[in-house]
């Protein structure tokens, strides 16, 4: 059985092979004419490859405000199902997302002085 790509990249022989392609990526500039408007360098009149691909995962990333908003409306979604049965409908809850929510909220309202903080709920 032959090996996996990722199994050849641990090999010495693999890592060689990856920084030659890093280098050759650092050493091949795209220039600005063929290039969409926006990923134009006006000071060096194009990006080198390694660059773009950089720009690429940055731009093809959601945000966390894209992911919660998305997760936002599959729970809408599943609401709005529950509820054309007649079903009641159960909130689907992230701890994680709450927990956030939470500490959020009582740093304002310290932040306020809605609340105070008591050293001794911390030991």
């Amino acid at each position: 059985m032959g090996m996996t790509r990722e199994q050849f990249y641990q090999t010495p022989g693999g890592q060689i092979l990856l920084q030659l392609r890093r280098e050759i990526q650092e050493f091949i500039v795209v220039p600005n004419s063929w290039l969409p408007e926006s990923f134009h360098n006006r000071r060096d009149g194009g990006r080198t490859l390694a660059r773009l691909n950089a720009m690429c995962d940055i731009r093809d990333t959601p945000s966390p405000h894209q992911i919660e908003k998305a997760e936002k409306a599959k729970r809408i979604q599943a609401y709005r199902e529950q509820l054309e049965r007649g079903d009641s409908f159960t909130y689907d809850e992230d701890s994680r997302l709450l927990n956030e929510k939470i500490v959020t909220f009582c740093t304002r309202a310290v932040q306020a002085g809605m609340m105070e903080l008591d050293p001794e709920d911390f030991e």
